[in-house]
């Protein structure tokens, strides 16, 4: 394990006992905070027809899941530590799963919404790009994402022990934007007070598939392989290439002439392709690839042809 790999693995181990011992004290003193400001932050970008299925991310011992649920969404919690992700699923009845902010498994394109309030602060500034780009992988096109933070001015380290990231407001929009969210409103908490006597920043951001120019996107792999091989009919995805700039709105985006596997010549701009006199959706493209005789992708051809350019419509 490296020096890197062990500090990170102290960090997470240290910040879990710390809730592990405290978890009864947590609840007490939490179960009575007033965050329908903040839940309804979230529900009211969200684009989707109710019930949503919402993400509590860092759900703690389950005071927000029961609200979500309760207001008839599909709610499921995601908890670091044992004993807070047992009493989630005692005090609100949905599905909790057991995971580490740094070793996130979650599906592709799944959520509406995700719910992290009073958890991302605890995610190392060097890890924050790869779990938001983890987290953007997770959400729908167009889902969003609502966090809540203690704010601080750019520092990191042990508070009462446990690991914070203290972030200022263009701190947090830059880790957000270069993760390609788009931000729909920010304020800060609790309500009505002055500054000074407002410690949480909370901001909510809108996650798009498409890429503006020069930008690559923050879709995972998983992302793409589940849209590709959904439409190539397989299973399980056999795809492990990632691609550093692809657009698809559903069509692919060449900049390249190059001869397909098939022998026929592949040259187009913008979305359309001279294998056909009309733009091709991923679906029709994929037919006209042996992909399957090759035994690999589509998205494993796409990346043979270079590196694709970030467009996308203004």
């Amino acid at each position: 394990m490296t020096e890197l790999a062990e500090a990170l693995a102290l960090i997470t181990a240290k910040t879990l006992e710390h809730y592990n011992e405290h978890a009864a004290e947590f609840w007490e003193g939490t179960r009575e905070h007033d965050v329908k400001q903040n839940i309804e932050a979230l529900l009211r970008h969200v684009r989707g027809t109710p019930p949503l299925r919402i993400l509590d991310l860092g759900c703690g011992p389950g005071r927000d899941l029961a609200a979500f649920r309760a207001l008839g969404h599909e709610a499921m919690g995601l908890e670091g530590s044992p004993r807070l992700a047992a009493m989630a699923r005692e005090h609100s009845g949905c599905e909790v799963w057991e995971q580490d902010f740094l070793a996130l498994k979650l599906p592709s394109c799944h959520f509406d919404g995700i719910f992290a309030n009073a958890s991302l602060f605890h995610v190392p500034r060097q890890e924050l790009p790869r779990v938001l780009r983890e987290l953007h992988a997770t959400l729908k096109p167009d889902g969003v994402l609502f966090s809540s933070n203690p704010r601080g001015n750019n520092q990191e380290g042990w508070i009462r022990g446990r690991y914070g990231a203290y972030h200022d407001l263009e701190s947090w929009r830059l880790f957000m934007k270069t993760a390609a969210f788009e931000e729909l409103e920010y304020y800060y908490r609790p309500p009505g007070l002055p500054l000074e006597q407002q410690p949480w920043l909370a901001s909510v951001w809108r996650a798009h598939v498409r890429c503006r120019r020069g930008m690559t996107p923050a879709r995972s792999i998983s992302f793409m392989e589940s849209t590709v091989n959904s439409e190539l009919g397989v299973s399980p995805a056999i795809t492990t290439i990632r691609i550093e700039s692809l657009f698809f709105d559903p069509l692919v985006t060449f900049w390249k002439r190059r001869m397909t596997p098939g022998g026929n010549e592949m040259r187009s701009r913008g979305s359309r392709s001279t294998c056909s006199s009309r733009p091709l959706s991923l679906s029709q493209l994929a037919r006209h690839v042996p992909v399957m005789a090759m035994n690999v992708s589509l998205v494993s051809w796409l990346c043979s042809i270079g590196p694709l350019p970030g467009l996308a419509r203004q």
